[in-house]
């Protein structure tokens, strides 16, 4: 990924006077001003965290009324680059301000706007709110002065909107939030100032996790006893917390069923195709798919995955008998064998 443009812009509430000032920039930042430490932080600040995603109100509730941040992202996109990124979140933070800080209690902070291309294909647009703190320097003569900073490592309120899949419609899930350590009203005006809502559905998450957990074993090399050890983890986890009516927490999850790699696990779910948020509820009927039926006696012992019912196999609960359509290959081979002998 690369940082095509960037830019810092100032709303704010005197914490003196309690008055509200802001100060945007008529450039855009150099990005060769940027240390590597710095941009590889704004490249990686949505990754490997507890995310939450949505989209733009009016394509998830079928509205005319296209939110201002979303007009004017489709404003100044050209399909490939920004025509004039400095306009366009110029116009952005004097509505940020004006629309949303002006009318709330809350502190607002520095906006930092930056466009990253990932492989000349997908395009991000990230907007991060950021308050600064203060901390100490030394001078040649080792006096102490004051200093103000800023720290991503300790992010106020973020979203990430995939450019790409918006406009083509590949995904409806292709903002990504990420929230500090703030109260709701704080995340319900940012959120507000995208054009959003946080993107809950059941079964389709439920579906993206199980999918998510399948590719994370392929891609450890799991054989298929460890990969139904996981799904058995995930399952009872998932169970679990439907049974006590709270969200599966995505953070907790990954640790408990990827405990090698968790982070890496966050990763490939929260990003296309999948798009989970770190925190969202499970479908029961869904979640039954991690589930591998299984049945022992002295004479018979049967397992089988949850997708073959209904399919290969058919279950009657009134006569209860299991039907088998599609026999393995090497079973199938054994009973021809031995019917032919006799």
């Amino acid at each position: 990924m690369s940082i095509k443009h960037f830019i810092v812009h100032k709303a704010i509430r005197n914490s003196k006077t309690k008055k509200f000032e802001s100060k945007l920039r008529k450039k855009e930042n150099p990005i060769d001003g940027l240390s590597e430490t710095v941009t590889s932080k704004l490249v990686k600040l949505f990754n490997k965290t507890s995310l939450s995603s949505g989209c733009f109100l009016n394509d998830k509730d079928d509205n005319n009324t296209v939110p201002q941040f979303a007009h004017q992202l489709g404003k100044y996109w050209n399909g490939k680059d920004f025509t004039n990124f400095v306009a366009f979140t110029r116009f952005l933070t004097d509505y940020f301000y004006i629309n949303h800080l002006s009318k709330s209690n809350a502190k607002g902070g520095y906006l930092l706007f930056y466009h990253i291309e990932r492989e000349n294909k997908d395009n991000f647009l990230s907007v991060v709110l950021l308050n600064n703190i203060d901390g100490f320097e030394l001078s040649d003569d080792l006096d102490f002065g004051v200093a103000e900073r800023l720290e991503l490592e300790h992010i106020h309120l973020g979203a990430r909107i995939n450019i790409t899949s918006w406009k083509e419609g590949l995904s409806t899930r292709y903002i990504s939030f990420r929230q500090g350590k703030t109260s709701s009203d704080m995340r319900e005006y940012f959120t507000n100032f995208i054009g959003c809502d946080e993107f809950t559905e059941e079964k389709e998450d439920t579906e993206a996790l199980i999918e998510a957990i399948q590719e994370m074993c392929i891609n450890l090399s799991y054989d298929d006893s460890k990969i139904e050890r996981v799904k058995e983890s995930a399952f009872d986890y998932c169970k679990e917390k439907k049974e006590l009516g709270q969200p599966v927490e995505l953070d907790i999850l990954s640790k408990q069923i990827f405990p090698e790699d968790h982070e890496g696990f966050i990763e490939l779910s929260q990003e296309e195709p999948y798009n989970l948020s770190g925190s969202f509820s499970v479908n029961s009927t869904t979640l039954n798919k991690l589930v591998r039926y299984r049945g022992y006696s002295k004479d018979l012992r049967i397992s089988f995955n949850h997708k073959l019912l209904g399919n290969d196999i058919e279950f009657d609960p009134k006569t209860k008998h299991l039907k088998i359509k599609k026999i393995p290959n090497d079973l199938l081979s054994q009973l021809m064998t031995n019917t032919l002998d006799e």
